[in-house]
């Protein structure tokens, strides 16, 4: 199974061990659906790859089936 999701942004992504971390001040309360969707992929065996632009990023999962 393979899902793309784009979304639009402005400046540069930040990234923590290859996963994406937000942006906003207010850590604690933001940022918590990738990491619920970081925790999906790897209970499922899937794997993941992120593109970015200065316009927007791009997440890829793939899962087997």
């Amino acid at each position: 199974f393979y899902l793309e999701i784009a979304n639009p942004m402005k400046g540069n992504l930040l990234r923590e061990d290859e996963k994406i971390i937000t942006t906003k001040e207010d850590r604690k309360n933001h940022g918590i659906g990738l990491s619920n969707v970081y925790d999906i992929i790897a209970s499922y065996n899937g794997a993941y790859r992120v593109d970015d632009t200065d316009e927007e990023y791009k997440i890829q999962i793939s899962f087997p089936l």
